[in-house]
């Protein structure tokens, strides 16, 4: 997909219907080795709410917000996501297990 073509397709009207529906955050990623890399955000009306940039990459192992993404994944695939992130020492062993990530997801 382009970016032309997201621009004025029905992917981002679909993030703009979900977002004024539910009033969150919604972030469009797509995800890269052991990462996410935010692609859209559609930003909330709330005053409170977490912030980041379009070109951000999020490790896919920590943080609630991106484990969605991981939901369709099958688990020897997350296993190898989590494994290699500790491999690159972007993580601790002691800050998240795999069983830890499994159960978040």
């Amino acid at each position: 997909m382009t970016e032309a073509n997201y621009e004025s397709g029905p992917i981002q009207e679909a993030v703009r219907r979900i977002g004024r529906k539910v009033g969150e955050n919604i972030m469009l990623g797509t995800v890269t080795d052991i990462y996410v890399e935010i692609v859209d955000i559609l930003r909330a009306k709330q005053p409170l709410q977490y912030y980041t940039t379009v070109g951000t990459k999020v490790l896919l192992s920590i943080p609630a917000s991106v484990l969605p993404l991981l939901s369709g994944v099958a688990d020897e695939d997350i296993a190898r996501i989590y494994r290699k992130t500790l491999r690159l020492k972007k993580i601790d062993r002691g800050v998240s297990s795999l069983d830890r990530l499994k159960a978040g997801i």
